[in-house]
């Protein structure tokens, strides 16, 4: 596997800015009709949780089959394939219930890990609190310490998906394989290169924190429709750049797998 700088260099190289950033706006500003959307229903439904529930998991399965076709267009663009304007929803409708499939999957794979994970927090938070009882002097040293096992705790859930991580770009290839196979195939993928994903994805961190920055100092010295608006114009920036990359890192997860195989034959 070669290094993320590298990575990040060959997608660089590979990605067409010009079709990605049209896409990605496409992208964004359909989320984000789906997102006023949903808060408009939600607003209107203030007084009926179930209404909430039904709204915010409808806006879910559109949202999800339409990050695949995203993806898929990103794909299609690394590989020099022709898009157009309705390529985006052609794949999210063809892939819709693929997609959900997909996600059930991932979430069902999780739910172990994910017990085991909140399970352990909670148990280290009761011992801590058996040995160390919360006073008044020591309130907000709990309080930091209780946010600190909050974020391991949500940290590690988040990691528990890895494995999972490549099932995207792998339907985008391979639409004829079963959602339980693309599953496989990720964590199969995945299996020795979780730690380079890590990296991959720590790499784009400084981007990610610095258009925070600028979108808090808009907030602040402006107002919030500014800051929304510069923070969509980061995410159609970065996105495609992102996207393209761990498509790289897919395609070498791919050859080390087929070296390996080699060498063990």
């Amino acid at each position: 596997m070669i290094k993320s700088s590298e990575i990040k260099k060959t997608a660089l190289n590979k990605l067409d800015w010009k079709k990605s950033f049209l896409v990605s706006i496409l992208f964004v500003l359909t989320n984000l009709a789906l997102s006023y959307a949903l808060q408009y229903a939600n607003n209107l439904t203030a007084n009926i949780p179930i209404f909430q529930v039904a709204f915010n998991l409808i806006y879910l399965a559109l949202f999800l089959p339409l990050s695949f076709g995203f993806v898929s267009v990103i794909s299609k663009l690394y590989k020099s394939q022709i898009v157009n304007a309705t390529t985006l929803f052609n794949e999210a409708i063809l892939n819709f219930t693929k997609t959900i499939k997909i996600f059930l999957r991932t979430l069902l794979k999780m739910i172990v890990p994910s017990i085991i994970i909140i399970v352990a927090g909670i148990g280290i938070l009761f011992l801590t609190l058996q040995n160390l009882p919360i006073t008044t002097e020591n309130l907000a040293s709990y309080s930091l310490y209780i946010f600190f096992i909050y974020f391991v705790v949500l940290i590690s859930i988040s990691l528990s998906a890895i494995p999972y991580v490549l099932s995207s770009y792998i339907l985008a290839d391979n639409n004829n394989l079963t959602s339980k196979e693309i599953i496989e195939q990720s964590a199969s993928l995945m299996e020795n290169q979780k730690w380079n994903f890590i990296k991959l994805i720590i790499s784009f961190l400084g981007w990610f924190i610095l258009l925070a920055i600028i979108v808090t100092i808009a907030n602040m010295s402006l107002n919030e429709t500014i800051a929304n608006i510069v923070n969509s114009i980061g995410l159609i920036l970065l996105m495609p750049y992102l996207i393209t990359s761990i498509r790289v890192f897919y395609e070498e997860a791919q050859d080390v797998v087929i070296t390996e195989n080699e060498n063990n034959n």
